[in-house]
């Protein structure tokens, strides 16, 4: 089983009720919602790549009439995000191959599922070739520089192979009987960080400006203009002009 068939077939049916029963929607939903809606016009073409169920981001600016699309690898979050949100012109699809003509979207974004995508770097690209010239692209990565990221994927990459397999097998026992979280039998590494430099020196080559947003110790969404400072943080949004 390969990546994309484990969060097409395995995982979304974790997801499809774990954002209402387990996340909900965070401090950080809000605010990337808000700035989204609030740096746009109204009727702006807008997709979320990843949509999931729909619920926060493009549930929230369907609302505030903002035009939305999405795409899911995943046909059973699509069809929950129709359920919920009809308005919403949502399809099955690929993010490293999606079905959209070139500079088609005011504002592309992805929110929590980097880290799902076998090749990011071909992920970023098809947003960014989505997006119009100067349109928004928006996504957030863990960040492979910060310890506590990294410590979690040595875990992960662990329990996949040799001894972490049985442990995995008690985890997985565990999360049933508990009913908490997606099971892996076949040792998927599903979610991988990445490096911010990494990320940025790709960008570089294909956008106008790129600023690095994080969340301040005041849980406010500040711009971090030291990139040294970047490894502080787990998670690291890219606000990109095409």
């Amino acid at each position: 089983m390969d990546r994309k068939t484990y969060m097409r077939d395995v995982y979304s049916k974790y997801w499809i009720t774990a954002r209402e029963k387990r996340y909900g929607v965070s401090f950080y939903d809000d605010l990337m919602c808000n700035y989204i809606n609030e740096t746009l016009p109204k009727n702006q073409r807008i997709l979320e790549a990843a949509i999931g169920t729909g619920i926060p981001f493009s549930d929230f600016l369907q609302k505030k009439e903002h035009n939305i699309y999405g795409i899911d690898i995943a046909p059973r979050l699509v069809d929950k995000c129709r359920e919920l949100n009809e308005s919403i012109k949502c399809s099955v699809g690929d993010v490293e191959s999606m079905e959209f003509e070139d500079n088609f979207f005011d504002c592309v974004f992805c929110f929590h599922s980097t880290w799902y995508f076998p090749n990011i770097y071909i992920a970023i690209d098809e947003m960014i070739r989505v997006a119009k010239p100067n349109g928004l692209v928006i996504f957030d990565i863990q960040n492979a520089d910060n310890f506590y990221v990294n410590k979690a994927h040595n875990r992960r990459v662990f329990r996949s192979k040799g001894s972490g397999i049985f442990i995995q097998f008690i985890f997985n026992i565990a999360k049933f009987l508990l009913q908490r979280g997606a099971l892996n039998w076949r040792g998927i590494i599903h979610e991988v960080p990445s490096y911010p430099q990494e990320i940025s020196a790709h960008l570089e080559e294909n956008v106008e400006s790129i600023e690095w947003f994080i969340m301040s110790d005041s849980s406010k969404l500040e711009i971090c203009d030291d990139f040294s400072k970047l490894k502080n943080y787990e998670k690291i949004t890219f606000v990109v002009r095409k």
